[in-house]
């Protein structure tokens, strides 16, 4: 999950994940911090034809009174 540039967000979702490079947290002198982790999706053996991610995007919240500002699944 991330922020995108013009306000809204991201999510991606992976199913059977499997890390593959570890887990690395760094943090820092404010209290925030980062998390790195690589995950690999697989297929399931029972669904071959399933991909093991799906992609959601969030647009970025309108202002009280514009009218605008969706969610969408991709």
């Amino acid at each position: 999950m991330g922020d995108k540039a013009n306000g809204g967000a991201y999510a991606v979702k992976l199913m059977h994940a499997l890390s593959n490079g570890g887990l690395s947290i760094q943090s820092t002198k404010n209290g925030k911090g980062q998390n790195a982790v690589t995950l690999m999706g697989h297929v399931s053996i029972h669904a071959q034809d399933v991909v093991p991610m799906e992609f959601y995007e969030l647009d970025p919240v309108a202002e009280p009174g514009t009218g605008t500002g969706t969610g969408t699944g991709h």
